[in-house]
Order: structure tokens, then sequence, then C-alpha cells
């Protein structure tokens, strides 16, 4: 059976980050980086990207703690006026009930 998915416990085909075939040296080209790269600049690159990644992660995590501020602000909104409403029922029941017995 020919297994085409990659594990960790095997050797990548490609490098991580271009995509070039590892393994293959071309003339004077340099040999690859390790297991993972075909050199130190796409190694050096894919530290970059996880680098900004992690910086977006932090803006996105930010923003998230942000919205569920806003989310527990109305929803301490909502439940107020959800009591508010009840109070203002009870009392148009009992302005009601007056009424029914006046006439």
């Amino acid at each position: 059976m020919n297994d085409t998915h990659t594990t960790k416990t095997t050797t990548r085909d490609h490098c991580f980050n271009c995509g070039t075939t590892l393994g293959l040296d071309c003339g004077a080209a340099e040999p690859d980086y390790n297991e993972d790269f075909c050199s130190i600049g796409c190694y050096r690159g894919t530290l970059a990207k996880s680098e900004h990644a992690h910086g977006r992660i932090g803006v996105l995590n930010a923003r998230i703690s942000d919205m569920a501020a806003e989310r527990d602000e109305l929803t301490n909104l909502l439940n107020a006026s959800i009591v508010a409403n009840r109070a203002k029922n009870a009392e148009i029941e009992h302005l009601l009930a007056e009424i029914d017995g006046t006439k």
C-alpha cells in the first residue's frame, strides 16, 4: 500500500516553506537545512510567518475578549430590561385588577 500522508516519524519530501523537493542538491546549491527546510532562508521565513501569526492571534484574542465584554454588558442590560418590564407588567395587572373591582 502506498501511503501518501506524511507523519512526524517520516521525513518530508518537500520544503515546509517553499515546497521544493528536499534531498536534491543542484550543483553548487547549498544542502538542505534540515529534514523540513531546503535552506536557512526558508527556515527563517517560516519563523517570521509564525511570529506574524502569533501577533495576529494576540490581536484576535483581544478582539474576542472585547466582544465577550460587550456581550456581558448587553446581557446585563437585557436582564435589567426584563426585570423592569416585569415590574411594569405587575403594576399594570394591579391597576387592571383595581379597575375590574370598581366596575
